[in-house]
């Protein structure tokens, strides 16, 4: 017996796949494809694909349909901007909350980060530091900026499939988080925010620096190769 799906089931599968990149910046997804795929008809699938739409994660493309978003450099650095601005202020908030419960958890997330070697293990910097982000956010109390910070976080992800497989980069960002916690866990909330914004500012600049890069030596790669198949 098939499965059965609705709307939202779509939705979050293939959010959940975009994400985790089994459906690749560029892919096209096709209204009727969805439809067989998940088997629904194509209200459902268009609804799911216009929500995808909606969160930033697939373009509509007048002509072509839909695809899963490929970010420019401009795409990038409009992200971490409002990233700098929503989560600085909420690690302020953060850091004028602080408890017993908070101070305990800041301390595990600490010694979790500082056991992590990021050459082996990246992505385990990157998981601890969207938990590191979350609690932030969660603790700062401040429902309108938690809001906006959920809606950020989606399109955000794509950002951190850039630079999950760069280990020089997870390994500056684990030692920016740590400062991030050791400002939390102290109540000093300008710190706090200086440091979220410069580690948001910094990570920025590192992606597009790597994406760039990633770039140029594509470009040559298919320069030459295309070359080759003249001679």
């Amino acid at each position: 017996m098939s499965l059965v799906y609705h709307s939202d089931d779509v939705y979050k599968d293939l959010k959940r796949r975009i994400i985790e990149e089994d459906l690749r910046p560029g892919d096209v997804l096709v209204e009727r494809d969805v439809s067989l795929n998940y088997n629904v008809s194509r209200t459902p699938a268009r609804e799911a694909l216009r929500q995808l739409v909606s969160d930033g994660l697939v373009v509509l493309i007048r002509g072509r349909g839909y695809s899963v978003r490929q970010l420019s450099v401009e795409d990038i650095i409009e992200v971490f901007v409002a990233r700098e601005s929503i989560e600085g202020t909420l690690a302020n908030l953060s850091a004028s909350h602080l408890n017993a419960e908070m101070q305990h958890r800041l301390e595990n997330l600490k010694n979790e980060m500082e056991e992590i070697n990021p050459e082996i293990s990246p992505e385990k910097v990157i998981e601890t530091g969207s938990r590191l982000h979350n609690l932030i956010a969660e603790t700062a109390h401040n429902t309108m900026l938690y809001k906006f910070y959920q809606e950020l976080c989606t399109v955000a992800a794509l950002t951190r499939n850039l630079s999950k497989y760069t280990s020089k980069i997870e390994s500056i960002s684990r030692d920016e988080h740590i400062l991030i916690i050791n400002s939390l866990i102290a109540g000093n909330r300008e710190d706090a925010e200086g440091y979220m914004r410069l580690h948001l500012r910094r990570t920025c600049e590192r992606i597009v620096s790597s994406y760039l890069q990633k770039r140029t030596t594509s470009h040559h790669f298919l320069h030459h190769t295309e070359a080759g198949s003249l001679l």
